[in-house]
């Protein structure tokens, strides 16, 4: 079973594909939030994980700490009472 890694160690290793501490902080809360499960089943290697997030990153895949803009669901005044 994989040891979740720490803010120090997921920075570290950001920082040597190039990326930043906003960007292991952004990866760390996308996989706390999925229970560092991918697809596939359980993450076996967080280190891979990186490297495919950095790799994503400067292919312009995505971008790390942003997420896609919803537009607001209007609500109606009515509809709280």
């Amino acid at each position: 079973m994989m040891v979740k890694p720490t803010i120090e160690e997921l920075t570290e290793e950001f920082t040597k594909k190039g990326l930043g501490h906003e960007d292991a902080l952004a990866f760390q809360d996308h996989h706390e939030a999925r229970g560092w499960r991918l697809s596939t089943g359980p993450m076996k290697s967080w280190r891979a994980a990186v490297s495919t997030w950095a790799r994503n990153a400067h292919a312009g895949t995505f971008t790390t700490g942003t997420f896609p803009s919803v537009a607001p669901v209007p609500v109606h005044k009515a509809s709280l009472m």
